[in-house]
Order: structure tokens, then C-alpha cells, then sequence
């Protein structure tokens, strides 16, 4: 059965409505600036990605249950300022896959993975705000790193040092191992792009020294930027507004409305008027009478000034109507 219009129009109009109360996200972003994989400002990790996938297969957990999903023999899992505390169950979860020969890479100068680093017997000291140099070393060869505000880490086998202060290290555990470095803006984008690069990429391959490297992007918070389509549900309401605004006289406004009401006109007739005048004088030409066509051009042209002449003086009337009565 075929619903009234009646029907269906009442339907369609309370579509309307509720479109018009709805904010779908539009755009989405990173909130701050992290070290995250999203930030392309200059916290963010975007360059060592752009770099890292040359040599690298990347991928991306955004749970920490995901990190099963990977071979821990062959895979590093790289967790860059961690964005909340985890619990003793993700604790031992990230411990488990490390003893199983996965290799575990932190990097934060904060004390949020304190408690995972306590369970690997590491944590961290106090906590510098100057930008130097580092030397860290890679087997046999030494790499000058930078380090923007960074932390002290006790414990392991101390692989990066700031002016004697330990701010790297390794430690096995079980068959695999975890480096811990002090500093969480170690690779963003705003190093990799100075004339440190080098420096910091060849301590980044050395660092992630396998052939899958995951990126934890867990608790990371975005935002939204919101897209209302009322804003289309009611272009006929406006369009039906300035109508009656057109339509109604009496007003100082007469004039302008006029202008505006014929510029409206006379810009969505004459497409019609020159496509009809096209079409008469490509019929005329091939019929050879020409001067047929400059008549009915003419001819319309004169009924349209006609027509504005009339809309001119009635509107005029109203208005002097109008300032009599008062």
C-alpha cells in the first residue's frame, strides 16, 4: 500500500527535524600535542613514521591486548609518553610478552609507567630541563643524541648518559629485553626535522632493531569538530524568507527590492531567453530568414522592460499608499 503525500510529507518533515538536532563529527584531531603517530605539529611522531616505514614494517595498537597480535621474537613494541596509568593486569600482560622474547621500548620523562618499570626492577630519577647532547651507545660504535628535558633511569645496563647522568638503559628479561629512555620527545618532529636528524634516526634503527615495529597509541584523546545539518534543513525556510521579504511593500526598502527582485529575474531568465533565442536561430538559419529572429529578440526584450516598468510603478504605489495612510 502506497502511503498519502499527506503521509509522506508529515514523514518527511519530521526527518527534517530530527536532522536538524543531530552533530555528526566532521573532522577529528589529536587533542595537545603528544607524541603520537596523529600529531603532525612539532610533538608529534609523524617524521619518524614517514622515515621508519623505509626500513620497517609499522603498525599500530591502539590496545594493549592487540600486542598479542604480534610475534613477540620478532616484533618491538615502542610505547611513547604513555597517556594514563596502566593497570596490574596490563602490567603483567606487557611483562609475559616481554619474557617470551619480545622487545620492549619505553620512552617518557614522566613517572606515568612507573609501576611497569618497577615490575622490570627499573625507575627514574630527577628530572632536567636544559636540551644537550647525549652519548649513547650502539655495540661497538658511540651516537651523539639529542635530549629535550629529560629523566633519569636507575637500573639495567645504562646504554645513553647525559653528563654522567644515566638517562637509557637495557635490561633482559626472560628471553626478551626492555629499554627504558628518559626523554619521550626523543623522535618528534620538531628534532627530526633540525640538524639532528641523522643523529637521531641512526639511534632510532639501532633502538628498534626488529623487523616489525608497533606503536602504542592507546589513551590518547581526540576531538571532534562538529557538522549540524540543520544548516541544510533549513535553506528552505531562509529561501522562503526572503520571498516575503521581496514580496512585501511599504517599506523605505522598495527600491532595493526592486533592483534586487529584478537582478534575481533577469538572472535566471536570460539563460532561458538566449537558449531559446539559440535554439529559434539556429532553426531560422537553416531555414534562411534571420530578421525573423532579430524580431523575436526584440520582441522579448521589450516585454521585459515593460515588465519591470510595471513592477517599478505598482511598487511605488504601495509604498505612497502606505505613507498616506499614516
Amino acid at each position: 500500500m502506497i502511503p498519502s503525500r499527506a503521509v509522506a510529507l508529515t514523514i518527511l518533515g519530521l526527518w527534517l527535524v530530527f536532522l536538524s538536532t543531530v552533530q555528526i563529527p566532521l573532522i577529528q584531531f589529536i587533542e595537545g600535542d603528544p607524541p603520537s603517530i596523529y600529531n603532525t605539529g612539532d610533538g608529534g611522531m609523524t617524521e619518524l613514521i614517514s622515515s621508519l616505514t623505509l626500513f620497517k614494517k609499522v603498525k599500530v595498537a591502539e590496545s594493549l591486548e592487540d600486542m598479542w597480535s604480534y610475534d613477540p621474537e620478532s616484533t618491538v613494541f615502542l610505547v611513547v609518553g604513555l597517556s594514563s596509568s596502566l593497570t596490574d593486569l596490563e602490567v603483567e600482560s606487557i611483562v609475559r610478552w616481554v619474557e617470551r622474547g619480545g622487545h620492549l621500548v619505553i620512552l617518557d620523562e614522566y613517572t606515568t609507567p612507573q609501576i611497569l618499570l618497577q615490575r622490570f626492577g627499573l625507575s627514574m630519577g630527577g628530572a632536567s630541563q636544559d636540551v644537550t647532547q647525549g652519548s649513547c651507545r650502539s655495540g661497538s660504535r658511540e651516537i651523539k643524541v639529542l635530549f629535550n628535558v629529560y629523566r633519569e633511569v636507575i637500573g639495567g645496563e645504562t646504554i645513553c648518559s647525559v653528563r654522567n647522568t644515566s638517562v637509557a638503559v637495557s635490561k633482559i628479561i626472560g628471553r626478551g629485553k626492555v629499554v627504558v629512555v628518559g626523554d619521550s620527545s626523543l623522535f618528534i618532529n620538531e628534532v627530526m626535522k633540525s640538524q639532528y636528524r641523522q643523529y637521531q634516526m641512526s639511534f632510532a634503527l639501532d633502538l628498534l632493531d626488529r623487523d616489525t615495529v608497533v606503536f602504542y597509541e592507546g589513551g590518547r584523546e581526540f576531538k571532534s569538530l562538529p557538522f549540524s545539518p540543520k544548516f541544510i534543513v533549513l535553506i528552505p525556510y531562509y529561501i522562503l524568507r526572503f520571498a516575503a521579504y521581496m514580496l512585501c511593500t511599504g517599506t523605505p526598502y522598495d527600491i532595493i527590492r526592486i533592483f534586487v527582485g529584478a537582478s534575481l529575474v533577469l538572472a535566471i531568465m536570460t539563460p532561458k531567453l538566449q537558449l531559446r533565442t539559440g535554439r529559434l536561430l539556429r532553426k531560422q538559419r537553416r531555414s534562411g530568414s534571420a530578421s525573423s529572429i532579430n524580431r523575436t529578440f526584440n520582441n522579448s526584450v521589450a516585454v521585459w522592460v515593460e515588465w519591470v516598468s510595471k513592477f517599478g510603478r505598482e511598487s511605488k504605489g504601495a509604498s505612497s499608499g502606505s505613507g498616506k495612510g499614516s
